[in-house]
Parts: C-alpha cells; sequence; structure tokens
C-alpha cells in the first residue's frame, strides 16, 4: 500500500475544502492519502464502484435527501457489498438522527457532528478507521489462502501415482505461493529416492 484512499462525501464543497486541508500531510504507517470527492450520494456510489479498494469514507448525513448519507450507506453494504470500507458518518445537524440508533441500525463505525471534528479528533478517527480497514483486509488475505490451502489438498489427497502426486504437489504450491509451476520435487520412498 502506497497511499490509503479517503472518500469525502459532501454537498458542502467548504466541507471537502476544511477537510483536505485539516489531513495535508496525514501519514498512517508510513503510508499517506488519496483523497476522493463525491458531493452527493449518488456521487460517492458511482465512484466506490471505480475505486472499491477505498479505506475510508467521511459521509454526510444529509444531502439531496434528509437520508441520502444512511442511503448511501445501505448501498454500500447491501449492493455493493463493500464490508471492508470503513465509514465515519458526519452531520451538520447533530439530533436530526440519533446517534445510538443510527449506530445500531446502519453498517457504520463512527458518527460525528461536522462541530466536534476538530483536525486532531479527525485525525485519530481516521487512523482507527484506517487500521481497522487493515485488518480486516489482512484478514481477507489470510482466508483467501486459507481457501486455496484446502482446495490444494483436495486436489491431491486421491492421487497414488507417485509421479502424479509430485506434479500435483508443484501446480498446488505455485497455485498457493502465486509463481509459476516450476519445480522439483524430491521424496524418498521405502529407501528409494524419487524425483
Amino acid at each position: 500500500h502506497t497511499l490509503y484512499k479517503v472518500l469525502i462525501v459532501d454537498d458542502e464543497p467548504d466541507i471537502h475544502r476544511v477537510t483536505e486541508m485539516a489531513l495535508t500531510g496525514f501519514e498512517f504507517d508510513g503510508c499517506g492519502i488519496e483523497i476522493l470527492n463525491a458531493y452527493s450520494a449518488k456521487e460517492a456510489e458511482a465512484t466506490l464502484r471505480q475505486h472499491p479498494d477505498t479505506a475510508v469514507i467521511l459521509l454526510d448525513v444529509v444531502m439531496e435527501s434528509d437520508d441520502a448519507g444512511l442511503n448511501a450507506v445501505k448501498h454500500i453494504r447491501e449492493t455493493l457489498k463493500n464490508n471492508n470500507i470503513r465509514i465515519i458518518l458526519r452531520t451538520g445537524q447533530p439530533g436530526y438522527a440519533p446517534e445510538e440508533q443510527v449506530i445500531r441500525e446502519y453498517d457504520i463505525n463512527d458518527y460525528k457532528t461536522k462541530t466536534e471534528l476538530t483536525r486532531s479528533k479527525l485525525v485519530t478517527s481516521l487512523v482507527a478507521a484506517i487500521r481497522s480497514y487493515e485488518q480486516l483486509r489482512q484478514l481477507e488475505l489470510q482466508s483467501l489462502g486459507l481457501e486455496k490451502v484446502i482446495s490444494a489438498s483436495k486436489s491431491i489427497l486421491g492421487i497414488t501415482d507417485i509421479h502424479d502426486f509430485s506434479n500435483a504437489v508443484v501446480t498446488q504450491l505455485a497455485d498457493i505461493l502465486d509463481c509459476p509451476a516450476l519445480g522439483v520435487l524430491c521424496a524418498k520412498i521405502n529407501n528409494e529416492l524419487l524425483i
């Protein structure tokens, strides 16, 4: 990872400018951020289709409609099936959508009023969100690796011929390690060296 993608979604251009200024020079684990901008929930959905590897979205609640942000959350989680992206909901109208109810009903990771998000709190929220995103990404990679190992085991288990077995082992190891299937497998069976 060289840059973590952060999507700012707000219908007020000033919020984009202030947020970008606050995040100037931001780094996490030696990586910077790439800021993406959307000015409506629809634009956000289109941007996320183009950038499914977005780490964090700073999402306004009220935009083209009173619940545009909440509808965007549903779209991200249910339609785009993006469960890794961390969603920080921001509202300029505290009390409009009750915080506890929103956190219970929607898969969001943080809920802040725009006035309480000082630079320090924004950076803290962003660090926590990116850390969480990175952990989810690592779990996903480990899960895919485990699936490859299980698949490789299944395809090797039924082989009784040693040469076919050897070929299958090299092929499956290459798949797991994501490299070309070139290699030699040596085995000693009943004091006989097989290559």
